[in-house]
């Protein structure tokens, strides 16, 4: 009887580590798509303030190309004005091209990074004028 007891009670407690270890897995899995589901909110506010600032400057931009399409002949103001547009355009694209997850769906530091980096390089552009 004893054996028994001690048996049953064997059998209960693996089974609860094995539960406990389930449920801490179903936590860090809840938690990793807590943080996937942010950085993807991260990912497209990075890009509408891409699109954002793109937008607002593109009457600008239009208007310096339709008045002189000559690179060559710009001052630097201008230079600067078309440098800053491809310089948004190349951050957008950087933005889409970047993977939110890995081949195992794991979340990449890579898009982090790039989320991070384009924050820092909007801030401290020029403002349009």
């Amino acid at each position: 009887m004893k054996f028994q007891v001690q048996t049953l009670e064997h059998g209960y407690q693996a089974r609860a580590r094995d539960l406990e270890r389930r449920e801490r897995t179903v936590r860090e899995r809840q938690d990793a798509e807590a943080a996937l589901h942010e950085r993807g909110k991260d990912m497209q506010r990075v890009l509408q303030d891409l699109r954002s600032e793109l937008v607002g400057r593109l009457p600008s931009f239009t208007a310096l190309v339709e008045a002189c399409d000559d690179f060559a002949q710009y001052d630097s103001r201008r230079r600067e004005e078309v440098a800053a547009m491809m310089e948004l355009d190349g951050l957008a694209v950087t933005v889409m091209k970047c993977p939110i997850t890995d081949a195992e769906g794991r979340m990449t530091e890579e898009s982090g990074r790039v989320v991070a980096d384009t924050e820092a390089r909007l801030r401290a552009m020029e403002p349009r004028t």
